[in-house]
């Protein structure tokens, strides 16, 4: 019986939290494609739902899910008739489907899943303009605008939540921008049952004054049902007296909690083994 880590080969994180884990005598998985996976689910006349993981034939004992794994792309561009676009086409719409089965199984899977998908079989989506109307006392900070004439130096695209470049915003973007002081920023990592606060500034990352907030986003987390987030703030005194967000992802990348790596990862292996 294994771990079963859903991410892409490139994916540096999950390959370190799976050497963590087989340090911790788990045996663990990681994977990008399906061959190594199965899944089966029977759907009852009652709707009740059953729901069964294979890792390399055997039945995993938890999943994490990094979201969306590489898909291969046409090495050269194609033109819309030609038999390579086709191919595409049909592989894109094949793995498209493959997703979709698999974020559903998760869905219902009974067993401990990392980011498990929604109940309509979809991986979450963090905002922080929706963390900040769904927790009082937590504002969001910057301004939404599709103009190159507002300041700041980090945006997303609402439409896909993808960073992008301030400079490199299209006349038809939709973004959330805003100016970011990282010295003034505290980086807070969700990893199952535990929060840990990393800083860049000599102000330490002491937030027990914060609990309620943190409270908030944690709740906000599990109605959406994240268990591996990353969440950037600034704090009362560094951002003009007010608790803000800057940036809400699942996409966290090791460089973002160096100094507390191997406990995200034994609270990550604590979520599953539960």
């Amino acid at each position: 019986m294994t771990l079963l880590v859903l991410a892409d080969r490139t994916d540096e994180t999950a390959a370190r939290f799976a050497e963590f884990a087989e340090s911790q005598g788990v045996e663990t998985a990681v994977t990008d494609g399906f061959d190594r996976v199965g899944i089966t689910v029977n759907v009852g006349r009652d709707r009740r739902c059953t729901c069964v993981v294979l890792v390399d034939g055997l039945p995993a004992t938890g999943v994490f899910s990094r979201g969306r794994v590489g898909i291969a792309t046409p090495d050269s561009p194609a033109t819309p008739d030609s038999p390579a676009t086709q191919c595409s086409s049909a592989a894109q719409f094949a793995s498209d489907e493959q997703y979709a089965a698999l974020w559903s199984a998760l869905a219902l899977w009974p067993g401990p899943v990392i980011n498990r998908p929604s109940a309509h079989g979809y991986p979450a989506r963090l905002d922080p303009l929706e963390l900040a109307a769904a927790a009082p006392g937590i504002r969001a900070s910057g301004t939404i605008t599709n103009g190159h004439d507002v300041p700041g130096n980090y945006a997303y695209r609402l439409t896909d939540w993808e960073p992008v470049g301030a400079s490199a915003i299209a006349p038809h973007d939709v973004v959330h921008i805003t100016e970011v002081n990282e010295k003034q920023l505290h980086r807070l990592v969700f990893a199952g049952r535990r929060t840990f606060a990393i800083t860049e500034s000599d102000q330490g990352s002491d937030l027990t004054p914060h609990a309620v907030h943190l409270d908030r986003i944690r709740r906000w987390l599990q109605s959406k049902l994240v268990d591996f987030a990353v969440i950037t703030v600034g704090l009362p005194g560094t951002s003009g007296g007010a608790f803000q967000v800057f940036e809400a992802s699942t996409w966290t990348h090791h460089s973002q909690f160096e100094p507390v790596e191997e406990q995200v990862y034994a609270a990550l292996l604590e979520a599953l083994r539960r």
